[in-house]
């Protein structure tokens, strides 16, 4: 377990800050506190609209940055205030459900806590609760009680609100508020789930 938990505390291409690792020095130490910093940094493509915001032409291309690297270097471009900082909606980078798990996942590691990526199935993503949108979550080890948790670090108040989301996205519960992919792809193998 030990060398597992090492190999998610380090930092991958996709992960790593590289020069701009000393953004992330003054940032809180706790995954909510990361969470609250990675909501203050990035728009979800699809909420725009929701923060009254029109998002440019060179907005919309901002989804596709891949790494935490470009990532972090057209922030700071664009606003050199610390990471904690929240940014105005309109000021924020453009991304997806991926991308606010990835920068989360990067500042865990590079406060020393292993985390990673997951992707499944989001019910608590659709009110009406007839369907699971698919989605990426980050997860991180918990030291104190010795386990995995999932959280959303997408989901800020506004989408609390919007999405009338009752479970506690800081510790989601597998296969109840959030359905790994491979568990899914069991599930509905074995017949326990109907594929949709």
């Amino acid at each position: 377990m030990d060398e597992q938990l090492s190999f998610y505390a380090t930092h991958s291409p996709l992960t790593d800050p590289g020069p701009y690792a000393r953004l992330f020095d003054s940032l809180p130490d706790t995954p909510s506190g990361l969470a609250q910093a990675v909501q203050g940094l990035l728009i979800h493509k699809l909420t725009a609209e929701h923060y009254r915001i029109q998002l440019s032409r060179v907005q919309r291309a901002e989804q596709r940055l891949r790494t935490i690297r470009q990532r972090l270097a057209q922030i700071a471009e664009i606003d050199d205030s610390p990471l904690d900082a929240p940014r105005p909606p309109d000021l924020r980078q453009v991304g997806v459900c991926r991308d606010f798990a990835l920068l989360h996942v990067s500042m865990l590691r590079h406060k020393g806590i292993p985390a990673r990526m997951r992707v499944g199935f989001a019910p608590y993503l659709d009110p009406t609760g007839n369907y699971r949108y698919d989605h990426w979550i980050s997860e991180y080890w918990d030291q104190i009680c010795s386990r995995w948790t999932l959280f959303d670090p997408q989901i800020d108040a506004l989408q609390h609100e919007l999405f009338q989301i009752k479970v506690d996205v800081s510790d989601l519960r597998r296969n109840r508020d959030f359905y790994l992919a491979g568990s899914a792809w069991r599930s509905c193998r074995d017949g326990l789930e109907k594929s949709s």
